[in-house]
C-alpha cells in the first residue's frame, strides 16, 4: 500500500488518544476513522481516549474503499471513480462553504475526494493540487468541513509542504485548531511546518490547540524519520522530551501520546517511568507509545501489559498497539492469542483479534492464529475472524505477503 494511505489509515484508524475532551467537532473528524489502518502517527480525540498512530487509531473504522494510484506508473485509461478535477474542485468547493455538521459517510466521502484530487485528478490536470490549495485559502470557513478538506489534501503526495506551511502560518485563532488536526494526516513535513507547530504547542489560543499542536508535532517526526530529515527529528524529539520532563497530569498524558507518534527516542527514559504509574490513564499512554520501538523487551513489556494489567482499557488499547511493527512477531502473536481467547472483556478480545487480522496479511504466525481462532475461541472473536476470512486469502507465502487493504478496517 502507497506510503500515504498507509499513514492515513494510520491515523485515523490508529492512534493512541487522551482521556481529556477536546471540542465535538474537532472529534468529530478524529474519527473520520479511514479504512486503511495502519501505523501509528495521527492523534485526534474522542471524550475517552485518543486515537494515535504509525499510522493508528484503537476505536472503530469504517471501510471506506480508498486506493491511492502508483506514481510511477500512470494508466492509459481513465477509470469513472476518478473524477477529473474541475468536479473534484466544485465539489470541495461546496463542501467548504457548510458550515454545519457533517455525518460520518459525508466526511468520509469528502476526504476521499480531496484526496483524489491531488492524486487520481491530477493525472488529467498537473495544475489540480495547486488549484485546490488556492480553492481551501480562499474558501475556507474553519468548520469541520475546513478540516476534511484539509486533511485529504494534506494527506496528498502531490499536495506541496511550502502550501501546508502557508495554510498553517496564516491561519486565524478559529482556524488553527482544524488545520492542526489536519496536519496529523500530512504525508510530508518541514522546517517551517514544524517551527509553526512548535509556535502554537507554547502559545496556542486554546489549552487544547496546544494539545494538538504537540500530538502533530509527534506525527511530523515521524514523518521526518522516514524522509530522513535528521536535523527535524532532533529538534523535535528535544522539543517533546524536555517538555515531558516537567509534564504533570493530563499534560503529562498528552506528551507521552506525542512522544508515541515518533517515536521520541529521547522520551524513552520518561515513557519507562510512567509505564508503571498508578494511573490508569497515564499507564495507557505510556505503554502504548512503545508501539514504535522494537527493543524486544519492550515488545515482552507491553505483551505482558496485555494479559496481566488491571484495567481493561489499558489491556484493549496495548493489543491494538501490538500491530504496528511486525519485529518479534512470535512474541506479539502469542501474547494477543492468549487475549483473543481468554481475555474476560470483550472489548479487550476484539482489540487483540484485530490486532492478529492487521498482521495476517504480512506474518504467517498471525494467520495461523486467527485460523486457530476461528474454531476455538469466544463466539465474538470466532464471528469477527470468519467475517475477515471471508475477504482473505491470507498470506500469499509463509512471513511475506502484500498487505490487504481489508485488514486496514481492523475489526473494532
Amino acid at each position: 500500500m502507497p506510503f500515504c494511505a498507509q499513514r492515513i489509515a494510520a491515523l485515523y484508524a490508529a492512534q493512541p488518544m487522551s482521556t481529556s475532551s477536546v471540542g465535538r467537532r474537532w472529534l468529530t473528524a478524529g474519527l473520520l476513522v479511514l479504512a486503511l489502518g495502519v501505523g501509528a502517527r495521527a492523534m485526534m480525540r474522542t471524550h475517552d481516549s485518543v486515537v494515535a498512530a504509525p499510522i493508528a487509531h484503537p476505536t472503530s473504522s469504517t471501510a471506506l474503499p480508498m486506493a491511492e494510484p502508483d506514481a510511477d506508473s500512470q494508466p492509459a485509461d481513465r477509470t469513472p471513480d476518478k473524477p477529473p478535477c474541475e468536479l473534484v474542485l466544485r465539489k470541495v468547493t461546496d463542501a467548504l462553504r457548510n458550515e454545519g455538521d457533517l455525518s460520518r459517510d459525508e466526511q468520509n466521502t469528502l476526504f476521499t475526494l480531496a484526496l483524489q484530487g491531488v492524486t487520481a485528478a491530477a493525472w488529467q490536470a498537473k495544475d489540480c493540487p495547486v488549484r485546490l490549495f488556492e480553492t481551501l485559502k480562499k474558501e475556507m470557513t474553519c468548520a469541520l468541513s475546513t478540516q476534511v478538506v484539509a486533511a485529504g489534501l494534506f494527506a496528498g503526495d502531490r499536495f506541496e509542504a511550502s502550501w501546508q506551511a502557508q495554510l498553517l502560518d496564516g491561519a486565524t485563532p478559529r482556524c488553527q485548531e482544524p488545520l492542526i488536526v489536519a496536519a496529523q494526516t500530512s504525508s510530508k513535513t518541514s522546517a517551517s511546518i514544524v517551527k509553526t507547530l512548535l509556535k502554537w504547542s507554547k502559545r496556542s489560543v486554546a489549552e487544547d490547540g496546544k494539545m494538538l499542536a504537540w500530538l502533530a508535532l509527534g506525527s511530523h517526526e515521524r514523518i521526518a524519520r522516514k524522509t530522513a530529515q535528521h536535523q527535524l527529528v532532533k529538534l523535535i524529539d528535544h522539543e517533546i522530551a524536555g517538555e515531558l520532563a516537567h509534564a504533570k497530569d493530563q499534560h503529562r498524558i498528552d506528551l507521552l501520546e506525542a512522544a508515541g507518534n515518533g517515536p521520541c527516542t529521547a522520551c524513552l527514559p520518561h515513557i519507562l517511568a510512567a509505564s508503571s504509574d498508578g494511573d490508569p490513564h497515564t499507564r495507557r499512554a505510556a505503554l502504548g507509545a512503545l508501539r514504535f520501538v522494537d527493543d524486544k523487551a519492550h515488545v515482552e513489556r507491553v505483551c505482558r501489559a496485555v494479559t496481566q494489567d488491571n484495567t481493561p482499557t489499558v489491556r484493549e488499547h496495548l493489543a491494538w498497539a501490538l500491530r504496528w511493527s511486525e519485529k518479534h512477531a512470535a512474541t506479539r502473536v502469542a501474547c494477543l492469542e492468549k487475549a483473543a481467547r481468554e481475555d474476560s472483556e470483550s472489548l479487550v478480545r476484539m482489540s487483540a483479534a484485530g490486532s492478529l487480522t492487521y498482521l495476517s496479511g504480512d506474518v504467517q504466525s498471525a494467520y495461523d492464529a486467527i485460523l486457530g481462532l476461528r474454531d476455538d475461541a469466544p463466539d465474538d472473536v470466532q464471528r469477527a475472524v470468519i467475517e475477515h476470512l471471508h475477504v482473505s486469502d491470507g498470506p500469499t507465502k509463509p512471513a511475506v505477503a502484500p498487505r490487504l487493504d481489508n485488514l486496514r478496517a481492523g475489526m473494532k
